[in-house]
This record gives structure tokens, sequence and C-alpha cells, in this order.
């Protein structure tokens, strides 16, 4: 038997000219309801967190509803 689970780390490191954190990461382990699928992403806040926070709440969902995925 072969062990299919999708295992993951998260380590994160603030530069040193912002006061926070300001990237964003995505982590879907069972991508579209698929048991041999997943999908992680990294969002670079650049400067400012909405953008990244925007995409970590959003770009997974969307990506799932898309016809061609």
């Amino acid at each position: 038997m072969v062990d299919e689970t999708v295992r993951y780390g998260v380590a994160m490191k603030k530069g040193e000219f912002r006061p926070h954190q300001e990237d964003r990461y995505i982590a879907i382990d069972r991508f579209a309801n698929s048991e041999s699928s997943g999908a992680f992403a990294v969002i670079d806040g650049h400067g400012g967190v909405r953008a990244a926070e925007y995409c970590r709440e959003n770009l997974g969902p969307m990506l799932e509803s898309h016809p061609g995925l």
C-alpha cells in the first residue's frame, strides 16, 4: 500500500524593510475534491497586504470553479 498523503510545510521570514509580514500562501491539499492533486501558491505582498489577502481568499475557489481544470 502506498501512502498518497500530501505533506507540506510553510516557513516565513519577514524582511528588514517592512514592520510586518505581507506575504501570504495558499495550500489546498485536495484540489477540486481530488484525492491525487493539490494547489499551492506563494503570494508576494509587494509593500501591501490587501492584494495578497484577496488572492489568498479567492484564488483557490476561482481555480476550482474553472471549467478547464
